[in-house]
């Protein structure tokens, strides 16, 4: 599959980069709901709206499409204007 949605628990968000083809960017690992890795970049944090701002244990959903430059594959270039924070996991769940 090459696009699709899915919620996943953001695990950590890497430090801002500037890179000349994204401009300031995080790189995020979580894990989806059937447990399973997955890399999402790039992530324009600061350009989020406040609601979309996510931390470390939320759940996610996003619109994804895997990338033309990234043959690994857990990697996913998430559709920031579709993602949303649906939950947060609690602390005896981690």
């Amino acid at each position: 599959m090459n696009s699709g949605e899915t919620q996943a628990i953001v695990i950590v968000k890497a430090a801002p980069q500037v890179s000349r083809r994204h401009g300031e960017t995080v790189c995020c690992a979580a894990i989806d709901l059937q447990g399973n890795w997955l890399q999402l970049y790039p992530i324009a944090f600061r350009t989020l709206d406040e609601g979309q701002k996510f931390g470390r244990w939320d759940r996610v959903r996003f619109k994804w499409r895997m990338p033309d430059d990234d043959a690994r594959p857990e990697s996913r270039r998430a559709d920031q204007a579709n993602l949303e924070i649906v939950g947060k996991l609690k602390k005896a769940e981690r």
